[in-house]
Formats: C-alpha cells, structure tokens, sequence
C-alpha cells in the first residue's frame, strides 16, 4: 500500500498467506487507522521503523506475534477481542500515527517493522 487513503479502506483477506506493506504509506498528519481482516491463514503486516504503532486484535483461534522495538511478544488466542499491543514511541507520545485494526478469524498474525524503502 502507497496511499492513505488505499490504507484507510484497508485489507480484507480470504485464505491463505498475505502480507501487507505499509512502510511506504505517509504517516504525517492525522492518526491512521487500517482495518485489516483475515478469515483462514496468516497474515504479516510491515510498519515503518519510526513509526509510533498500535494494533487492536480480535481472533477466533490463533496467535498474535508483535516483533518491534527488538522484541518479541506472544499472544495465543481463543475467542478473543480487546488484545492491545502498543510500542514504545505510542507509549512515550501517547498516541499512535498508525493504528492497525486487526480481526482474523484462524490463523497466525505477524505485526513487523522495517525502514522505510
């Protein structure tokens, strides 16, 4: 994803792998906040390095990987909503230029940063 408005309507996956980019989307402004949804697979969502990030997860059975700031968290899932994951830049300015909206029904998702390209 380029855009934020391309960003902002978000993505909606069946089955299967995906892996959305949003390293290149600008983050000045007003927060942004991405949908994401995946019914069956996994999912790997790429955030810019310095970009202060949250992301809100629901899940039906599953695991959330959050690997940034040089660490790894895990979370297994079942049944649940209202998993809350925030870096350390969010922590600090308190509030998030990125926040991923994440709902995936069975499966396995990956939250990772990159630099921007």
């Amino acid at each position: 994803m380029m855009a934020r408005d391309e960003a902002a309507r978000g993505f909606d996956g069946g089955v299967g792998h995906a892996r959305v980019d949003l390293t290149s989307v600008p983050l000045a402004g007003e927060q942004l906040v991405v949908p994401l949804t995946l019914s069956v697979g996994e999912l790997t969502v790429v955030v810019p390095v310095d970009a202060a990030v949250e992301a809100r997860f629901s899940a039906g059975v599953g695991t959330v990987r959050w690997e940034l700031d040089g660490e790894t968290r895990m979370q297994d899932a079942i049944g649940a909503s209202g998993m809350t994951f925030r870096d350390d830049a969010t922590v600090e300015a308190g509030e998030a230029d990125l926040v991923l909206d994440v709902s995936a029904g069975v499966g396995e998702v990956r939250i990772i940063e990159e630099s921007t390209p």
